[in-house]
């Protein structure tokens, strides 16, 4: 077998990232009348044949002279239009079976079981996947330079709305009576509530769109950064903060971020009629961090904790509908979750699970 060059073809191509020659001759023997196959025995090759050739799949060997399947399967998937990766180990591993398809792998065969029709099923439906997947990612990136385009063109706008009738009260304001003052103040609270939804549709469109780059996070500088950006909001709200000891945590601190603004904005902005009490703990519930955000706010109607997370959704008085569902985003690109737990009149706890581990994350 020539580990360089293959017979050219219309077939499908097949990249067969394997060191061991017998489990090479296996697949050439089950698959080479019907795919084109490339050989490459270390990963360094095979990440070569990715950048240089139209791979239709990848059948990749975890264990290689120079690399780590998991690793490799990394570098590939960091490519502009990564092939589909089917994973193959010599034994049955449960745990790498789930890394292997978290990283991106589409399907996962131990060697010892494989045949000609569990190869082909694995194969055609990894290849299917992939492209799915590819059309996808295509749509979310077109969607996002829409949502930009439409942000950029509608805040210019509305800013000068807002300003102009900011100037025009001002300037005119012995000439005015109170209904047209009255009426340039509600076009002004219009405008600036358009242009919060703009940033809000910004923030959610763009959560998810580049890859989640771990590192340490301390939560505590975190809320206090909020509580900070917000703290005109926390003083008019005559809000008490409760926060308890926050942790290092491992995420992408931007994104964090923006979890703790939601949260903490949505208890202000549904505060009830007693003085409002904000509440932030964090515990370790073993290989993940709970994160609670409590308040004594107006609460939610027990019909509606399933859907607040939806975008767009505004079961309670006010807000953009944005927040709470971009905050899932962020969450479940942490690989976490988050629920709301919450008794109309009586306030809202908000719970989120994130791991705690790289391994966790994993």
């Amino acid at each position: 077998m020539n580990t360089l060059t293959a017979e050219s073809g219309t077939r499908k191509v097949l990249l067969l990232i394997e060191d061991d020659l017998v489990d090479r001759e296996v697949v050439h023997r089950l698959l080479e009348d019907e795919y084109e196959i490339l050989d490459a025995p270390r990963g360094s090759l095979g990440l070569e044949f990715v950048r240089t050739r139209d791979i239709d799949c990848v059948l990749l060997d975890n264990r290689l002279p120079d690399a780590e399947g998991l690793e490799l399967l990394a570098e590939i998937e960091d490519e502009p239009s990564p092939p589909a990766v089917v994973m193959m180990t010599g034994e049955g591993d449960e745990v790498l079976a789930v890394r292997a398809l978290k990283g991106g792998a589409q399907d996962y065969l131990v060697k010892g079981s494989i045949s000609r029709e569990s190869l082909d099923r694995a194969i055609a439906s990894a290849i299917e996947r992939n492209s799915l997947s590819r059309k996808v990612r295509i749509q979310q990136e077109e969607l996002r330079k829409f949502a930009r385009t439409v942000a950029r063109d509608l805040r210019a706008p509305l800013r000068r709305l807002s300003t102009l009738c900011r100037h025009f009260a001002r300037v005119h304001e012995q000439a005015i009576d109170e209904e047209a003052d009255d009426t340039l103040q509600l076009v002004v609270t219009d405008a600036e509530r358009l242009m919060h939804l703009v940033d809000d549709l910004m923030r959610y469109s763009e959560v998810g769109s580049a890859d989640l780059n771990l590192e340490t996070v301390a939560l505590a500088d975190v809320v206090q950064t909020v509580v900070s950006t917000h703290r005109e909001a926390v003083d008019a709200a005559k809000a008490q903060l409760n926060v308890g000891s926050l942790p290092v945590i491992l995420g992408q601190e931007n994104a964090i971020y923006l979890l703790m603004n939601n949260l903490v904005t949505n208890a202000i902005e549904f505060a009830g009629d007693e003085p409002l009490e904000i509440g932030i703990s964090c515990e370790a519930e073993g290989a993940w961090w709970k994160i609670v955000v409590r308040d004594n706010g107006r609460g939610i109607p027990e019909s509606m904790l399933e859907t607040i997370f939806e975008p767009l959704h505004r079961g309670r008085l006010g807000g953009s509908g944005l927040g709470l569902a971009t905050s899932r985003k962020v969450v479940e690109q942490h690989g976490g979750k988050i629920w709301c737990e919450s008794t109309l009149g009586s306030g809202s706890t908000f719970s989120v699970m994130l791991p705690a581990t790289m391994e966790a994350h994993d």
